[in-house]
Parts: C-alpha cells; structure tokens; sequence
C-alpha cells in the first residue's frame, strides 16, 4: 500500500503539455495515478498510489510543446525484502540482568519494509525499555534493563509488497 512520487523539472514557452508513460503505454490519472504540474514551480509530479509489483517497469515523463520534445526516464524496482547480519546474530548472546541488549541488521527491498522485532511469538513495541530505529536500511533493536523474562529467541521481520524475509 505504499505511495511512489517521480518528480521532473519541466521549463519551457509555451507552457508544455506533460505526459507520463509506463513501459510506452500512457498513464491516465485514476484513482491509483495521479500526475500534478505545477506551472509556477516548473515541477511535474506522478504519484503511484497503493503500489504493487505490476508497477515495476520503465517510466518516462514526456513534456511537448510547438518548439520541441524533452523526455527523460526511470525504473522502479519492486524487490522482496533481504534481511542481512553479522554472523554475531545467529549466535547466542549472554547479557546480564540489567544489561542491554543490541540487534542490528541490514534490510534491503523496493519498497521500503514494514520491519517487526518478536522475542519468540511475541511481537515487541517501544516503550521505555525497548527500542526500534532505521537508518537507512540499517534496523535496531535496543532492550534496555533486561528482565528475566526477556530471555529467548530473538527474530526480525520485513515484508513489503514482493515478499517477506525473516532472520
């Protein structure tokens, strides 16, 4: 369900008339394509709503007016999520009560991952103790004042609109 924005700079007198284009085929706005020119700006915007991987392919914005054509194009990759890590991860870690605990992992795919942290079946929130960041496509996991009951088996999960993978 994510959202695509392509934008392009378009000058030119008279005002060009813009059209996108997905693998050569026209795109029309719709409830899922939305293309936006604001003139003042010089700025041409298409927005691809609810993405999936059909909408993987070669785009191309096309501005035209009597003095000429000015194209330029792009891909958008659809990938599965790939979760990588050091070997570290895979390994049992000892932490004392108290202590703290620290994951990372590398979390790549088109469109970004929605990315979940479970210790066994249970699924972590932030709060005090527990802390989730991104940057980049670098994810954390920080549990700080380790409790008894924070003991287990720690995965993560990434899913996106072309799959899942879960380390």
């Amino acid at each position: 369900g994510d959202t695509q924005n392509f934008e392009c700079k378009v000058i030119g007198y008279p005002i060009p008339t813009i059209k996108w284009y997905k693998d050569d085929m026209e795109i029309a706005n719709d409830s899922r394509y939305e293309v936006d020119f604001d003139v003042n700006r010089g700025v041409v915007t298409l927005s691809i709503k609810n993405l999936t991987l059909a909408d993987e392919g070669l785009y191309q914005c096309r501005a035209e007016n009597s003095e000429g054509l000015a194209s330029t194009m792009t891909y958008l990759a659809v990938k599965t999520p790939r979760i990588t890590y050091e070997n570290s991860f895979n390994k049992v870690q000892s932490v004392r009560i108290g202590g703290t605990l620290s994951l990372e992992v590398n979390i790549s795919g088109c469109p970004k991952s929605t990315v979940s942290w479970f210790c066994g079946v249970k699924k972590l929130l932030t709060n005090s103790r527990i802390a989730m960041e991104n940057a980049g496509n670098w994810n954390y996991l920080k549990v700080r004042c380790l409790q008894e009951e924070d003991a287990g088996l720690y995965k993560v999960h990434a899913e996106n609109i072309a799959g899942q993978d879960t380390a």
